[in-house]
């Protein structure tokens, strides 16, 4: 049998008492319905907040800088198995610069690379123990790295042409051609510095037929196939040697309709290709495109779309999450946004808001073997995207500013939105450390928002369950949590009770 309501006498009148329990909130953020429209487990505002894969909430965590001595604008960041061990590189100014794992100044090798984006792309020669080897294109210019002191400008050369996309696939070196935008140029089999072409299994090149004539903008590798998208539509290359490459395109390939939007918006997530286009993010995949943003298409249509070239994906492997960076309309051209896409919960968080520009991640592996994500920034510094609970901090850890959380829940209608009701108590169960600052805003309708601080000292090691007696009479209740703390945060589910009224609001 259903459980009995609990009802409260109050002036000879006798009112229910009823409860809305909400412990799982993997619907994440939904910026496309109203918000009365909203299932119970999906979020109007997840702002510096992620969604826990149990159903929880907890704020994200905070940056901080690896370099001391601040950059150029960061034009790339890549780590890369050296033949010394782990090495993050980063291009910047002109010059690369690299270092170990862990945090402090790079070491500066100077040069006279342009100004633009940069693709790395480690590859290893066929020959008996030759060393991994990191290349680089970037603005017509093409490079080799050892690790060590040897860095090496190869276009120009032995047929490379001067590109400024490099994808290793099928045991080649793939190329954009930076004079000829239509063209894709390969090089020979197991040899990343020789694009002549003579036999099978040497260098080659082909026009790439993308129905309107636009330049390559990215390319990157899934499955069997090597994308090759334009701003307005995709092909897939596939094959190793002249006698089986082959190119689907116009109607045979990938998209005829959707492109890429820029050099940094194309990326291999596991076995698909995460890419924006014109019109939102997409799930890329040999036989075509899916659309992943139908529940946070407000957002994307509110970014600043005179930015949208410079819209930059990266992979936290170790969160399972796939940040998407962009200029939001007040953010001065740089993006400062990131909306998250969870690839176990399929849905959205965010977004995250950070107090620099972004230009460009990269996975990241400490020594312990975490994996984690590397920025870019457009202020010269790299920053470590998943550390302690302040943003910026430095590299010796110390200093950081306070960022702040902001979660709305779907409404509170009870037994429905033209009931009144009044609030009676209103449950919250978390993990709320020694110095949050975690508080509750709640209003009725259109009302302001009202204000409760949770004064407990809080709790390090268990989650536990604090209470607010907050008071108001309405139909439809607005509930958010706020914290702009130091402290992480985590919220396991809300309990609100409320006194039905009974009564039908009236004009």
């Amino acid at each position: 049998m259903p459980p009995r309501p609990s009802f409260y006498r109050q002036g000879g009148s006798l009112y229910q008492i009823m409860t809305d329990n909400r412990a799982d909130f993997r619907g994440g953020r939904n910026s496309a319905e109203l918000p009365d429209n909203l299932n119970a487990s999906e979020l109007v505002d997840s702002t510096n907040a992620r969604c826990q894969l149990f159903g929880g909430i907890i704020k994200r965590t905070g940056t901080r800088r690896v370099n001391v001595t601040q950059l150029s604008s960061i034009n790339g960041i890549t780590q890369w198995d050296a033949p010394s061990g782990k090495q993050s590189v980063a291009i910047a100014g002109g010059n690369l610069y690299y270092r170990a794992q862990g945090f402090g100044d790079f070491t500066t090798v100077a040069s006279t690379i342009p100004n633009a984006n940069v693709h790395f792309a480690p590859f290893r020669a066929n020959t008996s123990g030759a060393p991994l080897v990191l290349y680089f294109a970037c603005g017509g210019q093409v490079y080799s790295w050892d690790g060590t002191a040897t860095l090496t400008r190869i276009d120009g050369t032995n047929t490379v042409p001067p590109a400024s996309l490099l994808v290793p696939y099928h045991t080649r070196m793939f190329a954009n051609h930076t004079l000829f935008k239509q063209f894709v140029a390969w090089s020979g089999v197991g040899v990343a510095t020789n694009f002549t072409p003579s036999t099978a299994i040497a260098g080659g090149t082909a026009m790439v037929d993308v129905l309107r004539g636009d330049a390559i903008v990215a390319m990157e590798v899934i499955m069997s196939s090597l994308l090759i998208a334009t701003k307005e539509s995709v092909v897939r290359f596939t094959g190793y040697s002249a006698d089986d490459i082959q190119i689907a395109q116009d109607t045979q390939g990938v998209s005829g309709e959707l492109g890429v939007v820029g050099d940094n918006a194309l990326l291999r997530v596991e076995q698909v290709a995460m890419a924006m286009t014109t019109k939102g993010p997409y799930a890329m995949m040999e036989a075509g495109l899916m659309p992943i943003g139908p529940y946070i298409e407000a957002d994307f249509d509110a970014m600043d779309r005179t930015q949208l070239a410079n819209v930059t994906i990266g992979y936290h492997q170790g969160r399972r999450e796939v940040w998407f960076a962009y200029a939001g309309a007040s953010d001065g051209g740089l993006n400062k946004h990131v909306l998250i896409f969870n690839i176990r919960l399929q849905r959205w968080y965010g977004p995250f808001v950070y107090p620099f520009g972004i230009t460009s991640f990269n996975a990241y592996e400490d020594a312990t073997g975490t994996k984690y994500l590397y920025a870019g920034c457009s202020d010269g510094f790299v920053r470590h995207m998943d550390t302690g609970g302040l943003d910026d901090v430095l590299s010796n850890g110390t200093g950081g500013s306070a960022y702040t959380m902001t979660v709305e829940f779907a409404p509170y209608f009870f037994s429905g939105p033209m009931y009144q009701k009044t609030l009676r108590n209103v449950f919250v169960q978390a993990n709320l450390p020694v110095g949050h600052g975690l508080t509750l805003k709640y209003s009725f309708d259109a009302g302001s928002l009202s204000s409760h601080a949770f004064t407990q000292t809080g709790n390090a090691n268990f989650t536990l369950s604090y209470r607010a007696r907050p008071y108001g009479t309405g139909s439809r209740l607005r509930v958010q949590l706020t914290d702009s703390s130091s402290t992480i945060p985590e919220i396991a589910g809300l309990s609100v009770e409320a006194y039905h009224r009974e009564r039908p609001t009236t004009n």
